[in-house]
């Protein structure tokens, strides 16, 4: 099936969009009727997301059907001084379709954006993490020309205490 979707940068005029997307992911379903007009919990917010919309290196880019956003890509540029002409990578930090409409082309024209993107910019490649068990995923990449790199590499996390 075939939808005809576009794919925007998110932005404080379409953020609103996006959090009711985020808010999906989280809760597993749409916002209620009060929780739509209450808004308490996005103003709360607003601010520290425009922020971060506002940081060069990073960008925001969903897929959007109709007046609804239905998957996102989250991407950082990474610059490596000395090396790669100074151009680093792109890294894909996050990357989701809504349950209904996977399947349907969306990560792939998200994953599509972020290739532009790096053409766009002259940046010397993208960067991707995987989960090795996530086959779904693994396709999804190796379909749009990825390759896995250092053998049974990992990523590892370390969260910061503010204690």
């Amino acid at each position: 099936m075939s939808l005809e979707y576009s794919i925007a940068r998110v932005n404080k005029d379409n953020l609103f969009m996006f959090d009711n997307m985020v808010f999906y992911r989280k809760h597993g379903r749409e916002k209620s009727e009060v929780e739509l007009k209450d808004n308490q919990d996005f103003n709360s917010y607003y601010t520290a997301y425009c922020n971060a919309l506002d940081v060069q290196t990073f960008y925001v880019f969903a897929a959007r059907l109709e007046e609804k956003f239905v998957g996102y890509i989250f991407i950082n540029y990474l610059p490596k001084i000395g090396v790669q002409n100074n151009n680093g990578h792109l890294y894909i930090e996050d990357l989701w379709t809504h349950p209904n409409y996977r399947r349907m082309g969306v990560a792939e024209s998200l994953m599509k954006k972020a290739e532009d993107l790096a053409k766009e910019k002259n940046i010397y490649g993208l960067r991707v993490g995987v989960n090795s068990t996530n086959a779904a995923a693994i396709a999804l990449y190796e379909k749009c020309g990825y390759k896995s790199m250092f053998g049974t590499g990992m990523t590892m996390q370390k969260e910061v205490s503010f204690e």
